[in-house]
């Protein structure tokens, strides 16, 4: 799981891929929020899976050798 500041990309990934949560920077009272929902045993369980799953779907052998190939055609 994780909890990302800042980035606009960070927010679209994470928590539509539900693992993880995304909170304004500076808001320090959101943050603490979500860092109290991560103490939840399940929840990490549940966000570890989901985020195993995201990068096996997306980011295989496969996937990258085809990423780097595209750059010597």
């Amino acid at each position: 799981s994780f909890i990302f500041k800042h980035i606009q990309t960070s927010f679209l990934l994470i928590e539509n891929g539900n693992f993880g949560f995304w909170c304004e920077s500076r808001d320090v009272k959101e943050f603490n929020e979500k860092l109290k929902k991560l103490c939840d045993v399940s929840l990490q369980k549940q966000m570890g899976a989901n985020a195993r799953r995201y990068l096996e779907e997306n980011y295989t052998a496969r996937h990258s050798y085809e990423i780097i190939m595209k750059h010597f055609k």
